[in-house]
């Protein structure tokens, strides 16, 4: 056996020279300027494997070439000019479809309505709130889409609200790979996220892809060959680590390629519904069924608690979950507590129901932990979207009255995230606002919701028209819907002829549906939308809406002086709130 000090010697030459060579290949690609793509160190989703660019290619209006450009990704997004004046700064909101304003037009999103708040804070400024969320987008697809933006758009200021989708990628794996599968997979990621901090790495990594092979991680596996549900991975807690740490390390990454650029960012952490039922494992296929002595023991339960006792809950919870350790279980004793008042015992469950659940869909209380900890550790502004959500509820747990579905807020909900948001930029992050009560705008928006009652789920309480008789439901998919309904009005349109309202209609439906396939033609675009309006204003010149509807669409693509004397000309005929004449009027120049 070799002594000690001759082992140590001979690995310190065997491994030195391959040090040294690592050493000097690491040096050779820095100065040569190669930097690779370390950012893509998992793989993504099949549905994102391939994710377009963030914006479409500058488009014209009236006939001037390069005039605008808007978002590729969201169903209803805000265009912007190509040339940023002085006097524009541009927010660019970032997420998934909680983000996005999912089942509401663009007016709905807190994007939207946060863009009216920060109005009259600085009315010498044209505020630009540009929405990016993007249906199942996670941290990963959020950071390619931040760098584009810093690259192309001239951004001045990101807003974060992510975390729902860091689940994704495990339901995807999971479709294909048994378990034992899944396991050595997550391994090889964590590696390669690892390794990709040496370009020597990545100079090889990019050689191999280069020579046809599929990178590591992506799939090329079709539903046909999807496991049964009885062999695939469960949620795991390594899987919910991963989750974690590729959050931290994507939007941390966001964060220092904005500062970079001299570009703030704030934070967000966000809104699940905790009394949103998880679904129960197996779905399908083969696998034991629920105890029926579970619900036999929650019946006991409840009869325990309605005489005060809540020590045997507890016990027969305990009984119940070594049966069915399932979410499920967790969920049922929650949402029991929450009937009888026993708060910290409900948000105990839930919070636990909410960790196991299968649902990708849904933010892990971790991420959301892990949220605060980076805004915390980089002195990054915070909104606690969370606990905003939460306060609409008398108890502090979020609901269905607060969050429509599993994650998405409702119409008052965005409301109160916009005047979080709206807080914390006026106080934090840029200076030299006028005072202004955002709370007292949410709450004005949110009492003429509540007074609006069932209409406020519907298309027309936020785009403010009357649609026609049966299109005006719920949009839950909201691209496909508009572009229907823009085809169907602008023939009924034309079918009316001199019909001013039938015009402008269509001309809203254009303008709120606006999205990629408007080069395509034949398809809603911000030409269409113009052109439409005018046509109303031709036919009635004392239409105010379409005057209205004119200035809002210049006012959007930074023609700002023209919106406003549009705007104007449509108060003068129909008068609004005082406070938007005196805004307008005061950043038109007029006394």
């Amino acid at each position: 056996m070799l002594p000690s000090s001759r082992l140590v010697r001979r690995l310190v030459f065997t491994f030195l020279p391959l040090c040294c060579c690592i050493l000097v290949c690491e040096i050779t690609l820095g100065v040569s300027g190669f930097q690779g793509n370390p950012d893509r160190q998992v793989s993504w989703c099949r549905e994102h494997a391939g994710l377009e660019p963030p914006f479409l290619p500058a488009m014209p209006l009236d006939g001037q070439a390069s005039v605008y450009r808007a978002p590729a990704l969201p169903a209803h997004p805000r265009p912007f000019p190509v040339e940023k004046s002085a006097e524009q700064r541009r927010i660019f909101v970032l997420g998934g479809s909680a983000a996005h304003g999912y089942g509401f037009s663009r007016n709905g999103s807190f994007s939207g309505r946060l863009q009216e708040m920060l109005a009259p804070a600085w009315p010498e400024l044209d505020i630009q709130v540009i929405n990016l969320g993007c249906i199942a987008f996670s941290s990963q697809q959020l950071l390619a889409v931040a760098k584009d933006v810093l690259a192309t758009a001239k951004p001045d200021l990101f807003l974060v609200y992510s975390g729902n989708n860091e689940l994704l990628e495990w339901w995807d794996w999971r479709k294909y790979l048994p378990v034992s599968a899944h396991r050595v997979f997550l391994a090889n990621l964590r590696w390669n996220r690892r390794l990709a901090m040496f370009r020597s790495f990545l100079f090889l990594r990019d050689l191999v892809l280069a020579s046809g092979a599929r990178a590591w991680g992506a799939t090329s596996y079709s539903d046909d060959v999807a496991l049964d549900w009885s062999r695939r991975a469960r949620l795991s807690e390594s899987v919910r680590e991963y989750a974690r740490e590729t959050f931290h390390y994507n939007i941390g990454r966001i964060i220092d390629e904005a500062r970079k650029a001299g570009v703030p960012v704030v934070l967000s952490t966000v809104a699940a519904n905790w009394m949103d039922q998880p679904g129960q494992f197996p779905f399908q296929g083969e696998g034991p069924g629920e105890p029926e002595r579970n619900m036999e023991r929650l019946d006991l339960a409840d009869m325990a608690l309605s005489r005060g006792d809540v020590q045997e809950p507890e016990l027969l919870f305990r009984q119940a979950f070594k049966e069915w350790p399932e979410a499920i279980t967790h969920w049922r004793w929650g949402d029991m507590y929450r009937r009888y008042g026993q708060v910290s015992l409900a948000r105990e469950h839930l919070r636990q129901a909410i960790v196991l659940d299968e649902n990708p869909h849904r933010v892990l209380p971790r991420v959301n932990d892990e949220i605060r900890r980076m805004a915390e550790q980089r002195s990054v502004p915070l909104v606690d979207g969370e606990a905003v959500v939460a306060s609409r509820s008398a108890d502090g747990i979020i609901g269905f009255e607060q969050v429509y579905d599993h994650c998405h807020p409702d119409l008052a909900s965005h409301w109160l995230l916009a005047s979080a948001f709206a807080g914390v930029i006026t106080q934090q992050v840029w200076q030299g606002s006028r005072p202004v009560d955002f709370q007292a705008m949410a709450a004005a928006g949110i009492a003429e919701l509540e007074r609006r009652g069932a209409d406020s789920q519907r298309v027309e309480s936020w785009l403010g028209v009357d649609l026609e008789d049966g299109s005006a439901d719920y949009a839950r998919d909201p691209q496909a819907e508009y572009r229907d309904r823009f085809v169907a009005a602008l023939a009924d349109a034309r079918e009316r002829g001199q019909d001013a309202a039938a015009w402008n209609r269509a001309g809203l439906l254009a303008y709120h549906g606006f999205h990629a396939d408007c080069p395509k033609g034949g398809l809603p675009c911000l030409q269409d939308a113009l052109d439409a309006f005018r046509e109303a204003l031709a036919l009635d010149p004392a239409f105010c809406a379409a005057q209205a509807n004119i200035a809002r669409l210049l006012l959007d693509l930074g023609r700002r002086r023209e919106g406003l004397e549009r705007l104007l000309a449509a108060l003068d005929c129909d008068p609004m709130q005082d406070a938007d004449r005196s805004l307008a009027e005061r950043v038109a120049g007029r006394p």
